[in-house]
């Protein structure tokens, strides 16, 4: 076997970029789960020009025949490979391959035959070694396998020399070989309870794996499958019921012998379909205002197994079965649609899916109030309305919490009008929004328009004077409005009152629109001014006086000619002087002056003539006292107010000599800071 060596060399110049590891198609495999023994045609060319054993010098060649195995019990497993003709056939084989990345076998026979004439080769109780090396002359016989049930051996059968050969493998030892192979699972979605499986599908997904000759039959029972019976699945579709599932078929594939190759074990799995009710939403919002929400509130809490299903959201039913235009924001949703479309899908099969839809439903519910409602200014302080008043415009809502807003956007924002019983209003005409709202309930909104009726115009002052025992008019006319007095008057044209008593009085008068109003007045009795202080000169006189209503006297000598101003120019003739005050047509003497004479001369002789001593003070001289001394400070007489001021020459009765005497006399006028005058002076008494 000169050219194995030469092959040899060739692999040692060329070989270092190999790593004597390749990947096998499964497809390329064939199962074997019989120990029978098994012909096999002869093995042709393929794509695998890289496996070897560890012990090998050399790979084998391309001409190769790839067997899995899988030992189903038993400790010990042998085989055997017999060509039909005296040719070289090799071996290598692998327990429990990676098939990804088959890397150098641990057994192997790449041994010259010729010489012994022994053509077998594989594996043997007897036997120690692991392989036998290229070109060897022996039995081609090396060492068995200890296995375990669930062990997986891979065969490659090589046909070294170019010649056609086809061979027969058999099985030894005490393993007994499993013709199930497990893994496939297939899933249909659950329709009325039941899933329908299309077998003819199946079988070619798993023929596409196996050789291309191979061939198969469904069975419900492994036993049947086994035995290559008639108890077949007949049909293209085969249905399971959900309680039934997983449910496990087989598949008995046969190679192109028609020997079991070997039993697919097919798991048939009903994907849940997640039928439920959504909980519909409802939000609270004003207007077009957007408003979040979390569309997974739709799924109820107690939804079983729903972590198994994931939930799309859409807007339209369409896009939901096409799965397109999902809403990706579904925990921050804004409301902009009433009507919400869940594909619930299944998450081992997104196509298996439910589809169920919600609403979404603003609750705030929006009234506008269609009727102007009227407000009745307030008439003190002015500029104000009470809305509290609006509650009986919103009949049903007394149990409700009103409050009261400027605008839609100040309800947003929650910027509501703090004194609503007494309302500062900037314009006449406008709306108000009243937020009604109880428990946990969306609010409602009413909308109302108003119109401000403002305080009428009324010509009547808080204060009437009039002339103590005399009556005032009052004309209000130009309120053309009924206008209703309280208090004593008469009414002596439209509107136009006279009133004769002092007192408190109110006038009320009632709007086109029902706003009453009254107000109040006070008629008094005028009071006369007092004079506080007075100066006199030879020219002018000035004085100062207190009144209530001081500003609003006049002044005057003549009751002719009045004014305001608390000075008059005197004359050089005048000897005495009236000045009167005025107001509301009512006038008071405010003050008199006259010059007055003290005689220094009597004779109290009863001639008619200077027979006493008198003094007459004018009427401004309100306080007086008079005392008569004689030369030597002795009282004679002492006369005080309102007293007439008269001495007849006598004291006690008895006649005083002729002589000089003295007097005193002190004085006050009458007004309020009048000072006190002191007048003296000697008397002249002859008899």
């Amino acid at each position: 076997m000169k050219y194995k060596l030469l092959f040899f060399l060739a692999t040692l110049v060329f070989g270092s970029i190999f790593l004597f590891a390749q990947d096998l198609t499964k497809a390329d495999l064939k199962y074997l789960c019989s120990n029978q023994t098994i012909s096999g045609l002869s093995p042709q060319k393929t794509i695998y020009d890289n496996l070897k054993a560890n012990c090998n010098t050399s790979t084998l060649s391309s001409r190769l025949d790839l067997y899995i195995v899988k030992i189903k019990s038993g400790t010990k497993f042998t085989f055997t490979i017999t060509p039909n003709e005296k040719i070289d056939f090799d071996f290598v084989s692998w327990l429990n391959p990676n098939l990804e990345n088959v890397g150098l076998g641990d057994r192997g026979s790449s041994n010259n035959p010729h010489p012994l004439g022994i053509y077998s080769i594989g594996l043997e109780l007897n036997k120690r070694n692991y392989c036998d090396d290229s070109g060897a002359t022996s039995s081609g016989k090396v060492k068995y396998y200890d296995v375990v049930p669930g062990d997986i051996i891979l065969i490659a059968v090589d046909r070294w020399e170019q010649i056609e050969s086809d061979y027969s493998i058999s099985f030894g030892g005490d393993a007994i070989l499993d013709c199930s192979f497990n893994g496939n699972n297939y899933s249909a979605c659950e329709n009325n309870n039941e899933g329908e499986f299309n077998l003819t599908n199946i079988k070619k997904d798993i023929l596409l794996k196996r050789p291309s000759n191979y061939t198969g039959k469904f069975y419900l029972d492994k036993n049947d499958a086994t035995e290559n019976n008639s108890n077949t699945i007949n049909g293209t579709y085969f249905t399971v019921n959900k309680s039934e599932s997983p449910k496990t078929i087989y598949l008995l594939l046969l190679n192109e012998l028609n020997i079991l190759a070997r039993i697919e074990e097919i798991t048939l799995n009903i994907t849940e379909k997640l039928n439920f009710t959504p909980i519909n939403l409802s939000y609270c919002a004003y207007s077009s205002t957007p408003t979040s929400i979390n569309l997974l509130e739709s799924i109820p809490a107690s939804l079983p197994n729903k972590e198994n299903f994931k939930f799309r959201f859409f807007k339209s039913k369409t896009d939901a079965e096409t799965n397109q235009n999902e809403i990706t924001n579904y925990t921050t949703y804004n409301a902009s649609s009433n009507q919400i479309y869940i594909r619930t899908e299944n998450l081992n099969d997104s196509e298996c899916y439910t589809i169920q839809e919600f609403k979404i439903e603003n609750k705030t519910t929006e009234i506008t109030i269609t009727d102007i409602i009227n407000f009745c200014e307030s008439l003190e302080p002015s500029g104000f309305i009470d809305l509290t008043e609006l509650k009986t415009k919103v009949p049903g809502f007394n149990d409700y919490k009103l409050v009261y807003y400027e605008s839609m956007k100040n309800i947003q924002n929650n910027i509501s009008i703090n004194n609503p019983e007494s309302y500062k209003y900037t314009t006449t005409n406008g709306n108000i929004y009243i937020k009604a709202t109880k428990n946990n309930e969306c609010p409602v909104i009413f909308t109302i328009t108003y119109k401000v009726n403002t305080v009428p115009t009324l010509d009547l002052k808080p204060l009437y004077l009039k002339c103590k025992g005399e009556s005032i008019t009052i004309d209000l006319s130009k309120y053309k409005g009924e206008i209703i007095i309280q208090g004593p008057h008469k009414l002596i044209d439209f509107n136009v009152f006279e009133i004769n008593q002092p007192g408190k009085y109110s006038a009320t008068i009632t709007t086109e629109f029902d706003c009453t109003y009254q107000y109040t007045f006070t008629v008094e009795d005028n009071i006369a001014p007092i004079l506080k202080t007075i100066t006199i000169t030879k020219d002018k006189v000035i004085f100062t006086v207190r009144h209530p209503h001081e500003s609003e006297l006049l002044f005057s000598m003549d009751k002719i000619n009045w004014q305001t101003s608390k000075e008059f120019t005197l004359s050089a003739l005048e000897t005495s002087f009236t000045i009167y005050a005025k107001i509301s047509n009512c006038i008071f003497e405010l003050y008199h002056f006259e010059n007055f004479v003290i005689s220094n001369f009597f004779s109290p002789n009863n001639d008619g003539k200077n027979d006493t001593w008198k003094i007459k003070f004018p009427k401004n001289i309100e306080d007086y006292s008079v005392s008569i001394f004689d030369r030597f400070g002795k009282t004679i007489k002492t006369i005080n107010s309102p007293s007439e001021i008269i001495w007849d020459g006598k004291l006690n009765g008895q006649n005083l000599p002729s002589d000089t005497y003295w007097y005193r006399i002190d004085l006050k006028e009458n007004f309020e800071s009048s000072p006190l005058r002191i007048l003296s002076g000697n008397i002249l008494l002859k008899r």
